[in-house]
């Protein structure tokens, strides 16, 4: 699927949207609940690597995105998102200002490897803007929501 495609079936709807890296993210629409899969969808802004006008271009390209997304949707009930520390000092910056535009139920942190400490690391930030965090300590890991 490409940025604005969609498929829909008598079980689902899915709509696909921009990424700031690979591929897209996609929108999931399954038995009355929003999910959203952000991919490679964040504020990819390396701060203590980049300079200031890379940094800002970064964060210009996420937010239009993030923009994109709530034209469509201001609420969902599942987010899977990236919080990589290897981005170093704001490595939840992108996660933060997603929870700042969109309302959600539910965060799932992703892109972290085995590191479970260092994206468990976003749950008090999560959970302090409205989200309940779903804690992951190991690899299969399943949560009902």
């Amino acid at each position: 699927m490409e940025k604005g495609e969609g498929f829909n079936n008598s079980l689902l709807s899915v709509k696909a949207f921009g990424s700031t890296d690979s591929g897209v993210s996609f929108l999931v629409f399954l038995e009355g609940k929003k999910i959203f899969h952000a991919g490679d969808l964040n504020n990819w802004h390396w701060s203590d690597e980049s300079s200031i006008e890379e940094s800002k271009e970064a964060e210009l390209n996420y937010l239009k995105e993030l923009e994109e997304l709530k034209k469509e949707v201001s609420e969902i009930d599942l987010v899977m998102f990236p919080v990589d520390n290897r981005m170093g000092t704001d490595y939840d910056r992108g996660a933060k200002q997603f929870l700042e535009v969109i309302s959600v139920h539910f965060f799932a942190p992703m892109h972290f490897g085995n590191q479970y400490d260092a994206a468990n690391a976003f749950q008090e930030t999560a959970e302090k803007m409205g989200a309940k965090f779903l804690k992951i300590t190991d690899k299969g890991e399943q949560f009902k929501i």
